[in-house]
């Protein structure tokens, strides 16, 4: 029998898919979720109370030989962390790090765009990050909403420098860090989320594309 789910804040595809025993492609591409699935464009960044419905875990049977040694594998569902990290302008490349992930820890260098990838737990929920010389970052996992919600555009001003409030209401203070961000990048400075601002603020936060810092 299907199950309705609700999204909560934090959650991700993989990892309410991985409670069920799924992969996030059996869920997601089930009919019940096609409205959901052409709403958000990428399974890994849902939206707190979306609905997701988690369709029935069909049985496998295989024909084997009898006396005869048999192995079958269970496929793992990792999810990819990947971080970029900068110094103004300019991406910390070259950069030796630690990163803590629950009982992994990984240890790395950054590559010329100052991006580290790994592939992690998928319910994990929390990062730590060090590097030395600098303090210690907490990474939430599975708290980017949207890009085309209000509170997905906030989280990315937020994390490109330009101290947006995560309100996910549209104050005074969300739309002076849109005007911002707009002059920054060349656009018209409206402080709405218009179309040209909402695809400039997903190509650099969302790419490796080098974003400028905002001016002091």
């Amino acid at each position: 029998m299907s199950v309705r789910r609700v999204v909560a804040q934090g959650e991700s595809l993989p990892q309410i898919a991985a409670e069920h025993g799924l992969s996030p492609e059996a869920v997601w591409s089930a009919p019940e979720n096609r409205e959901l699935a052409a709403l958000r464009r990428n399974y890994n960044v849902l939206a707190p109370g979306d609905v997701l419905v988690i369709p029935d875990k069909r049985g496998k049977s295989y024909d084997v030989a009898v006396d005869r040694r048999h192995v079958f594998r269970r496929n793992g569902v990792p999810a990819q962390l990947r971080l970029q990290l900068y110094d103004g302008e300019a991406p910390r490349a070259g950069l030796e790090y630690e990163l803590v992930c629950g009982e992994q820890v990984f240890h790395g260098t950054t590559d010329a765009d100052g991006v580290l990838t790994h592939w992690v737990a998928t319910g994990l929920r929390r990062a730590l990050l060090r590097v030395t010389g600098s303090p210690e970052v907490e990474i939430r996992i599975g708290h980017l909403d949207p890009i085309d919600t209000l509170s997905g555009a906030q989280k990315r001003l937020a994390n490109l420098g330009y101290g947006c409030p995560l309100s996910g209401r549209y104050d005074a203070a969300t739309a002076e860090a849109l005007r911002r961000f707009q002059r920054r990048h060349g656009l018209d400075d409206s402080g709405t989320l218009d179309p040209a601002t909402l695809a400039e603020l997903e190509r650099l936060h969302d790419t490796t594309a080098h974003p400028k810092p905002p001016c002091a």
